[in-house]
């Protein structure tokens, strides 16, 4: 059996399960000790000469980064992009191409270094946030989050060292149940035309993790100015692709939570503000969620 322990660290705090160890009976005193203690070394050495993963001297912090074989790179995300492209190709959907965010690298390091399995960070910060702070906010993108651990050696194991982006993807779209289909609706969501994917491992003494983050984008609008929030006034202008003509134009904002990396999900928040675009004979303001609907 195991249990949770739970540590603070910069203002929030961290859980993740450990074994719990049984008291042993001592034969040979000094002698037993020295033996096991050599048994330790040998163990150590074993594993740091073995070139398929690497066992840091020592697992006192919580945060360290194991040196493992990536069995990911770009050539992988390409592959994990087809993979996506012949998913959605299936379902009559079109197709996505790779993008570069500098958010989806964050959040899996960030991952890594907190071990908080959360769309939130540890001060209830939005996915949107970090989004807007790091790559201009320009485009609607959605955030999905995966997630594969061992519990008990320490040691990474077989199943973590080989898994890809491509099963990340199959588990994220065939295997969502309990996020209630989330993730497979944002991957497979017609109206999203990019994808960009990141990374990242957490482990310790007794707990490895690997975090594969997905973040699907809408990018649709050629900026001639750039979205831009100020004195309570938000400004923008530009031109939409052919193949994606705006109707509604809606503003939604997101309360703040007192604890929201409690919970594995997010929502774009309230709608507050929508209005009709085209034609100019529907064009109204209205605050209410299903007013803006034809």
């Amino acid at each position: 059996m195991s249990r949770l322990e739970c540590k603070r660290r910069n203002g929030y705090l961290v859980c993740y399960p450990r074994r719990r160890h049984k008291t042993e009976s001592i034969i040979g005193g000094i002698l037993l000790s020295l033996g096991v203690v050599v048994a330790v070394i040998m163990v150590i050495s074993l594993f740091t000469s073995n070139q398929a993963f690497w066992v840091p001297q020592s697992t006192s912090e919580a945060t360290s980064q194991p040196q493992m074989p990536e069995t990911e790179n770009e050539v992988s995300k390409l592959q994990a992009v087809e993979y996506l492209n012949r998913i959605r190709g299936e379902e009559g959907i079109p197709p996505v191409q790779l993008i570069d965010l500098s958010v989806a690298r964050f959040k899996a390091e960030y991952l890594a270094r907190t071990n908080l399995f959360s769309h939130y960070d540890s001060e209830g910060r939005h996915p949107g946030y970090w989004y807007t702070r790091l790559d201009g906010g320009l485009y609607g993108v959605e955030e999905n989050l995966f997630v594969v651990y061992t519990v008990g050696s320490g040691r990474p194991s077989a199943r973590i060292a080989k898994i890809n982006y491509s099963d990340a993807i199959y588990n994220l779209v065939f295997d969502d149940a309990l996020s209630m289909w989330g993730h497979r609706d944002s991957l497979l969501d017609p109206c999203h035309n990019y994808v960009a994917m990141a990374t990242s491992y957490f482990r310790n003494s007794t707990y490895v993790a690997r975090y594969y983050v997905v973040y699907m984008v809408a990018k649709w609008v050629e900026w001639i100015s750039p979205p831009h929030y100020e004195g309570g006034r938000f400004t923008a202008e530009g031109y939409a692709t052919p193949e994606m003509k705006p109707e509604v134009f809606a503003v939604y904002y997101a309360s703040y939570e007192s604890n929201p990396a409690s919970r594995h999900s997010y929502n774009v928040g309230d709608l507050y503000l929508c209005k009709y675009l085209d034609p100019p004979s529907l064009a109204k303001v209205c605050k209410r969620p299903r007013a803006c609907l034809p």
